[in-house]
């Protein structure tokens, strides 16, 4: 286990800040500092970074969208880009996110997406980059769910990619409020259908646990069939590395292109319809509020938990929700202090208990997922961490700076619990 230590590991661009409050040199100096290797490339930064290079008068003349399609100015962006990657020893791992292509009912849509591909291409390879994420669809309106629809988008880009040099990748991912697919198991068959090796799979332990797991509308942040939903598809996954045919784990291996470990807080008061979150930006999924606005590093668990386990389903309840509701997210204190001693009993790890939190203590069973990863399946590739939340948007030159040593101070943290619970596993 220890060689998991030794993983290539990278860090959202984003995730050390909004393109609008923070530069992207003060980012990627910080994911230097804090022992990053490489970055997941948000178009966002990008796009401002691009603005540098337009005169007052261009300025006015674009709009953001627009600007993202300025040929020009983003090339130039990526040149600036790649050389502030190379100044700090940082490789772009992909650049994302290509979203809400697959699916789309209207061919002039679809078309304005291939269109905004071939730049994304070009912008690709002056960052350096072999790859491009593509999200599940997260619109319901104007696309269809029918699975040939989908390998048939999705067959498209892959092939285009193909033909790039050097070829293109893409990683698929399931997002957890997709409007067609949102399981893992759906991305994975999908990656099996297109059957081509330059499209492959994104695993992110959020989007995992907040379908299957997580509920940011209970006051206990979890399903009734939480842990039973939770068991059962990392059975499935397990499996693959238990199979009499280790031919079907390589695939899989091989078309995990890389994976993302991320948490999330424990919301208190529960998102409701009259929740702050809520009114603020009606509409939205609740998965995506909770995504956007309180999502957490790996391992940033409460200081009074050092390594949080899978409370029992039995004592989660649901509230209320509309279907459709969104949000912005709530300020919060943080801990930045590592727990002071274990749990020594079973109630002190029940995740019902707000009061055992700190405001932003992350409960998830991350771990879980990142054991199956690393030792049923043997995962040994490039680790993404990622968190979204309004701490991205305070001002202070120093906010990347401790974005960045909070995201690897949890994966250390995340390492050694499972170095811990393996060894206890030995000596029963």
């Amino acid at each position: 286990m220890s060689d998991i230590a030794e993983l290539p590991i990278v860090v959202a661009s984003m995730s050390l800040g909004r393109a609008w409050v923070h530069p992207l040199s003060t980012k990627l100096f910080a994911a230097k500092q804090a022992g990053f290797k490489g970055i997941e490339l948000f178009m966002e930064d990008l796009v401002y970074l691009a603005k540098d290079h337009l005169s007052e008068e261009e300025e006015r003349d674009n709009d953001l969208e627009s600007l993202g399609m300025n040929e020009q100015a983003m090339l130039q962006a990526a040149q600036t880009c790649k050389h502030l990657c190379d100044e700090n020893g940082l490789f772009v791992l992909t650049l994302q996110p290509f979203m809400n292509y697959d699916g789309l009912l209207d061919e002039e849509r679809h078309k304005k997406m291939i269109e905004k591909l071939e730049l994304w291409f070009k912008v690709a390879r002056v960052l350096g980059t072999n790859m491009i994420q593509v999200p599940s669809q997260m619109q319901a309106e104007g696309t269809t769910g029918d699975i040939d629809k989908l390998v048939a988008d999705l067959t498209e880009i892959a092939q285009m990619g193909l033909r790039q040099d050097p070829p293109i990748r893409f990683g698929y991912e399931a997002i957890g409020w997709g409007a067609h697919v949102n399981l893992w198991e759906q991305s994975w068959d999908i990656v099996q259908r297109v059957n081509l090796p330059n499209f492959g799979l994104v695993l992110d332990t959020y989007h995992i646990l907040s379908v299957l797991y997580g509920d940011p509308t209970s006051p206990t942040g979890i399903l009734p069939t939480g842990l039973t939903n939770l068991n059962s598809s990392l059975s499935t996954l397990s499996s693959l590395g238990s199979s009499s045919s280790s031919s079907q784990l390589e695939e899989f291996l091989k078309k995990l292109f890389y994976i993302q470990l991320s948490d999330a807080e424990l919301l208190d008061p529960p998102l409701s319809s009259t929740h702050e979150l809520c009114t603020k930006n009606p509409g939205m999924n609740p998965l995506m509020i909770w995504s956007r606005n309180a999502r957490l590093f790996p391992g940033e668990y409460s200081e009074k938990l050092s390594s949080p386990s899978p409370p029992s389903s039995s004592s989660s309840s649901s509230s209320s929700l509309p279907p459709e509701s969104k949000s912005k997210s709530k300020s919060e204190s943080e801990s930045e202090s590592e727990p002071e001693s274990k749990p020594k009993s079973e109630s002190e790890l029940q995740y019902h208990e707000a009061s055992s939190y700190t405001k932003r203590g992350g409960y998830l069973p991350v771990h879980e997922v990142a054991k199956v990863l690393f030792e049923d399946l043997g995962y040994r590739g490039v680790v993404s961490l990622e968190s979204f939340s309004v701490t991205m948007v305070q001002e202070g030159e120093e906010v990347p700076g401790k974005h960045a040593e909070k995201g690897m101070r949890g994966w250390k943290r995340l390492v050694r619990d499972l170095e811990e619970g393996k060894r206890k596993g030995k000596e029963k």
